[in-house]
């Protein structure tokens, strides 16, 4: 049974849940008292929204707030859970990277509720639930307390927020799209900065970044727009975002030039994440960190690629993970996505950041010639499962899925599917941990590539580095 770890303030979710059964028994009857007030802040016609919002393209309830304002039904949580499992995959992937000296920093993306909360109707009191922005924001910092707690840092919007009053909160997001401002991302931008320099504090060779208008304007089509047409009576119009371009200004000819004969130093900062990061779109966050840290930022965000995809790939890019930068930022936006990509991230990216193993941590190793389908026998390692990972190298970067079968000297089979990410293309490798479900090690591996692609390439069985990964939660 999969273990939950929760922190819950003044409200349980039982008293929760009776409050909106307690609603949901007056609604069926009556009016929620004050309905009417602040009917003149609804802006548009979009008649039994939470009916036919599930149907719509973006498939999820929706609601309408004040002001132009909607929201996801996901924006709307007021409990943050973090199953043990999904910890234990967190925890797995900052000591994989603090073997290689390089400093995790998580960013989970605050709920568009807590910052919209003054867009919300009724004080909280929806149809269908009740939704506190006061008691979510207590719940999001104590999420991020869970994983500081853990021995990962960790990025707490929420606590940005509180400590910039003057923000206009409502400026931080959208109110017909679900990603951030300009002005969102500068703000968390500037406290990150501020948190790197705490890690960093002798970073040498600055260089001079400036933002400045872009003199653009950009109209702002989200899927949450384009669903909300699909069902609303009234026409919803795009959002329109001033844009901001952050440049390096060199001070003289002799900027343009590195000097041949310096030490080169480490990166200082990396970022992978989603939409909210990725330098393709309008909210230029890698641009104002580096205008607040005076170093350039190498972006490896994905629009579209959800929890996992940036940082695998990251893993496998030259100008990534093995440039060995001293902090990894990493962003996402679903915070209930860890517990669908669990076996990504602990199969998968855990060992993809460990990398291919020296001399004295493989165990087997062999080639294969061009085909699309190859088996390799491994010798017993009389050890726990958990303690070994596979590393495949390919001659194709086309590659998309694969298929593996482990056999066990018992006779059983398991069998394992992997995809390499969608938006992330021209990887040449597969890492995979052995399944932890049986107490022995596989006696034999056999690997399919889908849609018949051949490759060319070789294996490793590589076993973990001793004490990479820490027993005992050490708090930031």
């Amino acid at each position: 049974m999969t273990g939950w770890v929760l922190k819950r303030q003044g409200v349980s979710r039982i008293a929760a849940g009776l409050a909106l059964v307690s609603l949901s028994a007056f609604t069926a009857t009556g009016s929620i008292a004050g309905e009417t007030a602040g009917e003149e802040r609804v802006l548009y016609r979009c008649e039994n929204l939470q009916e036919k919002s599930p149907k719509s393209t973006i498939g999820v309830k929706l609601y309408q707030g004040y002001d132009g304002w909607f929201f996801r039904k996901s924006d709307l949580e007021n409990l943050f859970e973090i199953s043990e499992e999904s910890l234990e995959a967190f925890k797995r992937v900052n000591d994989a990277l603090a073997y290689h000296d390089i400093h995790l920093i998580l960013m989970p993306m605050i709920p568009r509720g807590i910052v919209g909360r003054d867009k919300i109707p009724n004080n909280g009191l929806l149809p269908d639930m009740i939704y506190d922005a006061d008691f979510s924001a207590g719940q999001f910092s104590a999420f991020v307390d869970t994983l500081r707690q853990s021995g990962i840092d960790v990025v707490d919007i929420n606590r940005i927020l509180l400590d910039n009053p003057d923000f206009d909160a409502s400026s931080y997001a959208f109110p017909g799209d679900v990603h951030w401002k300009p002005a969102g991302a500068q703000l968390v931008a500037k406290a990150v900065a501020d948190k790197i320099r705490e890690l960093a504090p002798d970073t040498s060779n600055p260089v001079t970044f400036q933002t400045r208008p872009s003199g653009e304007e950009v109209l702002v089509r989200g899927n949450l727009t384009k669903a909300l047409n699909e069902v609303c009576q009234d026409k919803i119009p795009p959002d329109v975002l001033k844009t901001f371009k952050t440049v390096q200004e060199l001070d003289t000819l002799d900027s343009l030039f590195a000097d041949e004969n310096a030490e080169p130093e480490r990166e200082l900062l990396h970022i992978v994440g989603t939409s909210y990061t990725d330098e393709a779109l309008y909210y230029n966050f890698a641009g104002y960190l580096r205008e607040y840290l005076q170093q350039d930022v190498s972006n490896f965000a994905v629009a579209g690629g959800g929890l996992t995809e940036a940082i695998y790939g990251w893993t496998q890019k030259s100008s990534g993970l093995a440039r060995k930068p001293k902090i990894l930022l990493w962003e996402y936006s679903d915070l209930r996505e860890i517990l669908k990509e669990l076996n990504v991230v602990s199969r998968a990216i855990v060992p993809a950041i460990l990398g291919q193993c020296s001399a004295d941590l493989e165990i087997a190793s062999g080639t294969f010639d061009e085909g699309s389908r190859f088996s390799f026998s491994f010798p017993e390692t009389g050890d726990a499962p958990g303690n070994y990972y596979l590393r495949f190298s390919f001659s194709n970067a086309a590659l998309t899925g694969f298929r593996i079968s482990y056999r066990y000297a018992d006779g059983d089979e398991e069998l394992v599917s992997f995809a390499n990410p969608v938006r992330v293309t021209g990887l040449r490798e597969f890492y995979q941990t052995f399944p932890e479900e049986k107490d022995a090690t596989p006696a034999q591996v056999s690997l399919q590539v889908e849609n018949d692609l051949l490759t060319s390439g070789a294996v490793q069985l590589c076993r973990f580095p001793p004490n990479v990964f820490s027993e005992q939660p050490v708090s930031n």
